[in-house]
């Protein structure tokens, strides 16, 4: 990107790439991450606690750009082959939501050409 001038000139990179790898990493289990998806299923309210905690315009951003680009190369097809916004990563986990009914996480490691779960 650099190469290109993609980057402003002033731009630290390694701080940069630290920043992405940190908002890129966090630890979580499929219970956690399920709770994640179904707060966004419920337009932002947290289902143990029932607080409102992720603005409900946010809400519609985040899960427009799951439906978008949230499954990686394979998001288009998985849109017209499952029509659920979701949310898949390295690890082998995928968050699903339904929206108004209910979120979820699946794990399975195995993974496809396209870094999605595979099974």
């Amino acid at each position: 990107l650099r190469e290109n001038k993609c980057l402003p000139k002033d731009m630290l990179l390694e701080e940069s790439m630290e920043l992405y790898i940190h908002y890129s990493s966090i630890e979580t289990d499929c219970d956690s991450a399920a709770v994640m998806a179904a707060t966004l299923a419920t337009g932002g309210i947290c289902p143990l606690t029932g607080e409102k905690v992720v603005y409900p315009e946010a809400v519609r951003n985040c899960l427009s750009m799951m439906n978008c680009c949230g499954v990686n190369d394979y998001s288009g097809e998985f849109m017209f082959e499952v029509g659920l916004p979701a949310k898949s990563n390295v690890s082998g986990a995928i968050l699903v939501v339904i929206p108004n009914v209910l979120g979820m996480c699946i794990w399975s490691p195995r993974l496809d050409e396209s870094k999605n779960s595979a099974r």
